[in-house]
């Protein structure tokens, strides 16, 4: 869009316009950096999700795995008295 346009030729035109044409630049710029950090961010904090996601699953399968495995060690030291 003002990619084409020189800051110089603006400023022969009109020092008005030369500020305007900073502003906008600038404003532009500013926009996106904003955009591609919050793309950035979204995208690291999708990664960390699913992560976070493997982790509780794998949590829960050692849990259950842990439970088996003191149940059967319970039944065998208790078989007597069961």
């Amino acid at each position: 869009m003002m990619a084409g346009i020189e800051e110089e030729a603006v400023a022969l035109y009109s020092p008005g316009f030369l500020k305007l044409f900073k502003w906008i630049n600038l404003a532009i710029n500013a926009r996106k950096a904003y955009i591609t950090r919050t793309k950035a961010l979204c995208k690291r904090d999708k990664e960390n999700r699913v992560r976070c996601q493997e982790q509780a699953q794998e949590r829960s399968k050692n849990r259950e795995n842990y439970l088996n495995e003191a149940l059967e060690k319970f039944q065998d030291e208790h078989k007597e008295d069961i």
